[in-house]
């Protein structure tokens, strides 16, 4: 290793090919020039390094810059955020009101037409740019973006994403009775983003399967009610227990506590989410016969185990662990304390609570987007 650095052109192509014995697919080509550049870069910068006996800098410099070449050779994989924008068909309450639809998509734009009867085509019209926009408002479009659409999009990136090695968060954000828990959840004939990530996983799994390398699947489920969370995979029927935020010095923030169950195959992780959504707190609303009054983040802990016996006949022990989470937000909406009942008075101090948490998440993703 110590010679190839000394001759960068060299210690390319041996990387180079290093990594395509590791990923030989064809979406690597596109970005080889790119990768090219970058281990040139490396090789010189690592072995200013060595001369300089800073090896502490070195084991840094490698873990930072192979990951930026895996990054740039594998394309979206490692992005940081994406953001996607779906338009559900109009419900029952809609339909009886005969609601017009003021929305409109082309290609990676969302047009809002606010005034129809302005003359000029710029007045009341506003257009936003999304890495992703999804028409399913009207089944007969030939641009109709069914669930199946939606997850190769963003579920398929999501789980390269975790066999490579990163933690992934996918959420629906938007209002109650926009479509979110039908989009990330499903229903029987139609399964949504969680139930198809579980399905392509094990499916990944199987077809990767070798000797040399094990794979671990472990499952979890938390509502977020009221800022008190909840384990939703208690075994002890109908259990409120209330779980706290721990920070551990090396992995960061988790939930004591937490119940983890292990899963082999999708029928598992199938019966996790039903035995949590059986523990949901819904609750009708008046934008919402079925409105989730929690936020749910279903997290599958991936990890990847490989043995690669060394030159000097010792065996060395590889484990590479994912964390996907999958998060239901409860939706906003707007709230009256004017003249509440006992019930609309819940209602209004679960919508407060809500608000409050969506608040602080878009704090935080406008923090991460500075």
């Amino acid at each position: 290793f110590l010679c190839l650095l000394q001759e960068p052109t060299r210690f390319e192509s041996q990387v180079k090919k290093w990594l395509y014995e590791w990923r030989p697919d064809s979406c690597w080509e596109p970005k080889t020039f790119q990768a090219s550049s970058l281990l040139v870069s490396f090789s010189w910068v690592a072995w200013s390094l060595i001369s300089s006996r800073r090896v502490d800098r070195l084991r840094s410099c490698v873990r930072h810059n192979l990951c930026k070449i895996v990054t740039s050779m594998e394309g979206d994989i490692g992005e940081q955020i994406r953001v996607a924008v779906r338009v559900r068909p109009f419900n029952a309450r809609e339909v009886a009101r005969q609601c017009k639809c003021c929305v409109k998509m082309e290609g990676h734009q969302t047009i809002l037409h606010i005034d129809e009867c302005s003359r000029s085509p710029e007045d009341g019209m506003r257009i936003f740019n999304f890495d992703n926009c999804y028409w399913s408002h009207d089944r007969s479009h030939p641009n109709y973006a069914s669930q199946e659409v939606v997850f190769n999009d963003l579920g398929q990136l999501a789980l390269r994403s975790a066999f490579v090695g990163y933690n992934v968060c996918l959420f629906a954000y938007g209002q109650t009775g926009s479509g979110k828990s039908f989009s990330m959840v499903g229903s029987e004939d139609d399964r949504g983003i969680v139930p198809r990530v579980a399905i392509k996983l094990f499916q990944t799994m199987e077809a990767q399967k070798q000797e040399n390398i094990a794979f671990e699947v472990v499952t979890s489920m938390v509502e977020i009610y009221s800022e008190k969370i909840r384990d939703l995979l208690n075994p002890r029927s109908g259990s409120k227990t209330e779980l706290k935020v721990r920070e551990h010095p090396r992995k960061g923030p988790y939930i004591a506590g937490l119940t983890a169950m292990p899963a082999m195959n999708y029928k598992e992780i199938q019966r996790h989410l039903e035995l949590g959504n059986r523990c949901r707190s819904i609750a009708s609303t008046h934008m919402n016969d079925v409105s989730s009054r929690a936020h749910t983040i279903f997290s599958i802990n991936f990890s990847q185990t490989s043995l690669e016996k060394l030159e000097s006949g010792l065996t060395r022990e590889t484990k590479k662990v994912s964390l996907i989470n999958m998060v239901d937000l409860a939706g906003s909406e707007r709230q009256s304390s004017k003249q509440l009942s006992t019930m609309e008075y819940a209602r209004f101090k679960e919508g407060v609570a809500i608000n409050k948490s969506l608040s602080a998440l878009a704090n935080c993703i406008f923090a991460l987007y500075k």
